[in-house]
């Protein structure tokens, strides 16, 4: 059978992200050709070149792109069997190491080509030297020179031209490539030892031995653990010594190689974006990883080498495979056990802020403290503000919410058919009532909150604003009511009539800052009440009149120009003539009258000038006990009308509102 190599390399899968990749198959390579040369002084050099003022060169780039890759090794070389493996596709020469045969199959997919050159020794004293170059313009291995001489043991595998979606990939730091190449190798380095590695990238060059040791071996521990039937093996390692660049990694490996990597963090939530402090070493702090490996993993390993393929996750096949989910749940409580006395103190912290927020800000999350502690145990440790610990408590409200409905119609549907089933029934039962009604009065714990809020504004708007200048009225509107809408377009959670007058909250219809016309008053007149609202619950229904009429009108604080002319509780009564004047429509579109059994509120809303004072007293109306506001009732039009302070307007809604405040420990 013949092999397509330009098909095989285009179909092989090498994501831009995986761009070390190439480089960890030849390093792989190296500790092969190490092992089987028994090397006294087993050592491999890797070295990057970057090609300087090169046009896919990106900004932000401290260096230039990485234009090849040179891997050296003093290992046995390119004998006649590994030269004929090295030439077939998929070959199972090196099965029993876990090889897969298409490992340099990885290099023409992100490198032009590959130039060898290998010293190899054939007897005691005579050494022959080979070269060739790996390339798809080659269909594999072409020009391959052979030469007498040239000892001793040297391969040398030169990657060129390293195309740019790959490029880019590559780490800007050469102690980042350290730690990506001995975390890829830390299971071959921990079991078998480490040959010397030498990573060069221009200037700087380090021995990943000595980071191996340094960084990784020194703090690391090992436990087994089960899935199923299948027996694994992690790794825990901390390395105290790397920068800020670094993150929490999870590495599932096979034949002693990692195979993919993942943040710790989705495996246990609770992993901080940050190192961790370690208290046993007066806070330290450090990079956590995860080394997975066993057989069923050498097991799962796909050809590429860069994924693991797993059974489905409603659990185990029969062959002793495993689900990616139940891996992730294993993983994720030995991660969790491992690093619990380490985030001790943060969660401790994280709690805290948690129920600080709950109690002064969001008190419609008190039933997760409740009936939800564990969950909320186990949050995110690293919630950056007020903002990510609203969302975190909204989602896991929204989930316990959720699971509620499921209990309760799990309860309804529940057949109890003996003593012992009632008692079990009545227990679950007075369980879920009581979470019920925790939860359901979150609800109205969340309206009271936004109430709160909403006189804070108010009270805000009230004052001067930054250019000492008092806000106008239509600022106050719209905190009260949006302006130029009508019920139809703005429904009730979206007003605050309420602020006013609690009645107020439901309606049948409301208009702010719309003219006469376009109310169910069905006059022509063009004059605009700031707001108008019709009472469902009272009228237009079956009878052919309306019940009540409410009619809101603000004037600017402060405002001290009131005349005969400009006289705001005439302008009040001269709409309530309009709407008289005019017939009304039920929801029907039969036409209902405004007769003289009609009732009228009005209020008028702004601050206690004199002149407004003076306008009050000459239209009759009583001054309330507080002195900050006026009421009467005209017998005449039927209305009643109340001329009040904007300062009173806002604290008669905070002593309504205040035993819901202080029910929730909103005071303040």
């Amino acid at each position: 059978m013949e092999i397509d190599l330009k098909g095989r390399v285009h179909n092989l899968r090498l994501g831009p992200r995986q761009a070390l990749h190439p480089v960890f198959e030849a390093v792989s390579n190296s500790i092969h050709a190490i092992a089987d040369a028994s090397t006294e002084k087993p050592r491999i050099r890797i070295t990057f070149e970057r090609a300087k003022g090169d046009p896919k060169l990106l900004d932000d780039q401290e260096k230039e792109p990485v234009s090849s890759v040179h891997i050296e090794d003093n290992g046995i070389g390119f004998t006649d069997e590994n030269l004929e493996s090295f030439r077939r596709s998929d070959t199972t020469y090196k099965a029993p190491r876990g090889g897969k045969g298409v490992g340099r199959l990885s290099w023409l997919k992100a490198f032009d080509e590959a130039r060898v050159t290998s010293s190899i020794q054939i007897a005691p004293e005579e050494w022959v030297r080979r070269e060739f170059v790996f390339s798809l313009e080659h269909d594999g291995v072409g020009g391959l020179k052979q030469t007498n001489g040239g000892g001793p043991r040297r391969t040398r595998v030169s990657l060129g031209g390293l195309k740019p979606k790959f490029s880019r990939h590559y780490p800007q730091s050469v102690e980042v490539t350290a730690g990506r190449i001995v975390e890829h190798f830390y299971q071959q380095m921990f079991l078998h030892g480490c040959p010397q590695i030498i990573l060069k990238d221009g200037g700087d060059e380090i021995d990943l031995r000595t980071v191996f040791k340094e960084q990784y071996a020194e703090h690391a521990e090992d436990e087994t653990f089960r899935v199923g039937n299948e027996e694994l093996v992690i790794y825990h390692v901390r390395n105290y010594r790397a920068g800020k660049e670094r993150g929490h990694y999870v590495h599932l490996c096979a034949h002693n190689r990692t195979v993919s990597r993942e943040k710790a963090k989705t495996l246990f939530g609770q992993v901080p974006a940050g190192r961790i402090s370690d208290p046993s070493r007066n806070g330290e702090a450090f990079w956590y990883a995860a080394l997975v490996s066993g057989t069923a993993l050498d097991a799962a390993v796909t050809a590429e080498r860069d994924a693991l393929e797993f059974a489905e996750d409603d659990g185990f096949v029969f062959d002793g495979g495993i689900s990616k989910s139940a891996l992730n749940a294993a993983v994720g409580e030995r991660i969790s056990a491992h690093l619990m006395a380490d985030l001790d103190k943060l969660r401790e912290e994280t709690q805290e802020r948690i129920e600080t927020y709950v109690k002064t800000t969001a008190p419609q999350y008190r039933p997760l403290l409740k009936h939800r502690e564990s969950e909320v145990r186990s949050l995110p440790l690293d919630l950056d503000g007020d903002r990510e610990i609203e969302r975190e408590l909204h989602k896991l409200n929204f989930e316990a919410e959720a699971e509620l409905r499921k209990r309760g119609a799990a309860l309804s549907a529940l057949e109890v058919n003996s003593v012992e089933d009632m008692a079990e029934y009545r227990e679950s039962y007075l369980r879920f009532i009581e979470e019920e009604n925790d939860f359901g009065t979150s609800s109205l714990a969340r309206y009271v909150v936004h109430r709160k809020v909403v006189l804070q504004l108010l009270d805000r708007f009230m004052g001067l604003a930054d250019d000492g200048k008092y806000e106008l009225e239509e600022v106050v509107h719209r905190v009260i009511c949006p302006l130029r809408v009508t019920s139809d377009d703005s429904g009730f959670e979206k007003h605050n009539l309420w602020i006013i007058d609690d009645r107020l909250a439901f309606h049948e219809f409301f208009a702010s800052d719309k003219p006469l016309s376009a109310t169910p008053a069905n006059t022509t007149s063009g004059k605009e009440p700031d707001i108008v609202v019709f009472d469902k619950s009272l009228g237009f229904r079956e009878s052919e009149s309306s019940d009540s009429v409410t009619i809101i009108e603000f004037k600017r604080p402060e405002r001290a120009d009131y005349t005969d002319e400009k006289n705001p509780i005439e302008q009040v009564y001269g709409y309530i003539r309009e709407i008289r004047a005019g017939r009304a429509k039920d929801e029907r579109g039969r036409t209902v009258h405004a007769t003289e059994s009609t009732q009228f509120i009005a209020y008028v809303i702004a601050t206690l000038t004199p002149r407004l004072r003076e306008r009050a007293e000459n239209a009759a109306l009583l001054r309330t006990p507080d002195g900050r506001g006026y009421f009467a009732f005209n017998p005449t039009l039927n209305a009643y009308i109340e001329v009040l302070d904007y300062a009173k307007v806002l604290a008669d809604s905070k002593k309504r509102n205040a035993v819901l405040f202080r029910r929730l420990g909103l005071e303040g």
